[in-house]
């Protein structure tokens, strides 16, 4: 084990833990306020310690993090975004035709054993079942056809 590994474990017990989360908690928020009053930049930040304590820490504030949080979706974020919704909305074009093509696929499959159901009388087709039917009847002679 490295000695960086070994300088940072798992704290087992729940109140050092929880006292060093605190500590290192008011550390960071001290930091963050130093690099937006040092170097001038807007910085926000939120901690979130988990289900034991559900209102994460925020600084300057919930509104000063929303703002930030606005700015950033206005540059350059804001245009991989876009790429990203592009790239999502052809996975969805992509995932509509798949799914069409299996609707289909499992109509046709359905007819097939509707058709093999009927010859055996065990089955009697709507009036739609009739239509796919025939569909089905002229597919599979177009493909032995060909």
């Amino acid at each position: 084990m490295s000695e960086e590994a070994m300088k940072h474990q798992y704290i087992t017990d729940d109140l050092k833990r929880k006292a060093s989360f605190k500590k290192r908690e008011a550390i960071i928020m001290k930091k963050i306020s130093e690099l937006s009053i040092l170097c001038g930049v807007e910085a926000g930040a939120i901690i979130y310690s988990g289900p034991s304590d559900p209102q994460p820490e925020v600084w300057p504030d919930h509104e000063g993090v929303q703002q930030v949080i606005e700015r950033c979706r206005g540059g350059p974020v804001s245009e991989r975004a876009l790429n990203k919704e592009a790239t999502i909305q052809k996975r969805i074009k992509k995932g509509k035709e798949l799914l069409m093509r299996r609707r289909k696929e499992n109509r046709t499959e359905e007819i097939s054993q509707l058709m093999i159901r009927c010859m055996l009388g065990k089955a009697t087709p709507s009036p739609a079942d009739w239509h796919d039917m025939k569909m089905v009847v002229e597919q599979t002679l177009k493909k032995i056809n060909s």
